[in-house]
Parts: structure tokens; sequence; C-alpha cells
């Protein structure tokens, strides 16, 4: 059950959209998601939005910030003179709740994800600073397989560190 209010107004004008949706006793595939909540605006220069799902062993939240121009055009740009924001934070959020999003690549996804991660991206242009990414990711039990190969792996654990230096740490990686 999806409930709450959308609204884009000034659409060929002056775009404006917001979105507060509550989500209860959803399911994908054999994972309950109880409870979620979808928030998010768009001022007619930038996007703040977040999205928090909890299911009955996990939970996930993330929440990302950007510059957006619409204007009178019928579809959004991204707004590459602003930054990117984007958090996640999860706690044994089992992954097959987004399988049916990557399963062109990966089909067969689960597992469970702990999570505390952030990037920055800057705005594009001459002496823009570097992207700037930090926190952790970790997999247990996971479950995957490649669509684009077949190749199959389970019990997978997987942790990786982000370093604000850019420096992308693979700690550890095992699987069957």
């Amino acid at each position: 059950l999806v409930q709450g209010e959308v609204s884009l107004t000034e659409l060929h004008h002056d775009a404006r959209a917001f979105a507060h949706l509550t989500l209860r006793g959803m399911a994908v595939d054999d994972v309950a998601i109880p409870a979620g909540k979808v928030d998010a605006t768009y001022d007619g220069a930038h996007v703040a939005a977040s999205l928090q799902l909890t299911q009955v062993e996990g939970s996930a939240a993330a929440e990302a910030s950007f510059g957006m121009r619409w204007g009178a055009a019928l579809w959004p740009t991204l707004d590459e003179r602003d930054p990117f924001e984007a958090s996640l934070r999860a706690e044994r959020f089992r992954l097959a709740a987004i399988a049916p999003l990557v399963e062109s690549v990966a089909s067969g996804l689960d597992g469970h994800l702990d999570a505390n991660a952030r990037i920055s991206i800057p705005p594009a242009g001459p002496g823009a600073a570097r992207v700037v990414a930090s926190g952790s990711l970790s997999v247990e039990d996971g479950h995957v397989q490649w669509s684009r190969f077949g190749d199959e792996f389970s019990d997978v654990r997987l942790r990786v560190e982000l370093e604000p230096t850019g420096v992308v740490k693979l700690r550890s990686l095992s699987a069957r």
C-alpha cells in the first residue's frame, strides 16, 4: 500500500515538484517491507530526496541532493554547476529487495548489506574539486549471478572501504 501526495506544478513554465509517500505492507519477492517513506522536493533549482525502507530484520536509508534545471522544458536535466551529495546507511538490509532494479546486470541478487557511506561530487568545470567518498559497505551471506557472463556466486562476503583521499579499498572478498 502506498499513500501520500505527489505534485507537479507550473509544467512548461517554471516547474516545481514534490512527493511525500508512505509505504506499508509491501514485499518484493519473499522480502517483506512493512514500512517505508519517500520524500522528494524540487524547488526550481535543487532536488532533496530521501528514501527509508524497513524490513523485518533490516533497514536502509538513502539521501541525495543535487541541482536540476527544468523551467519550461518537458523533462528536467541535471545541473552540473551544482554539487551532488548522497549518503547510504543500512543495517542487515536484504539485497533481494532491490533485485528487480539490477536484474539486467545481476540476477538472483541477495544477501545482507551493512553500509555507512557518503559521496560528494563537486560542480563540473575548470578547477573543479575532486570527488570525495567516505565510509564502508559490507555484504554477508550474498548470492549473485552476473547476467552477462552467467557466473553464479554464493556465500559472498565482501567489505569495501571508501577513503576521502579517493582510494577504494577492497578489504575482503570471498565467494563460492
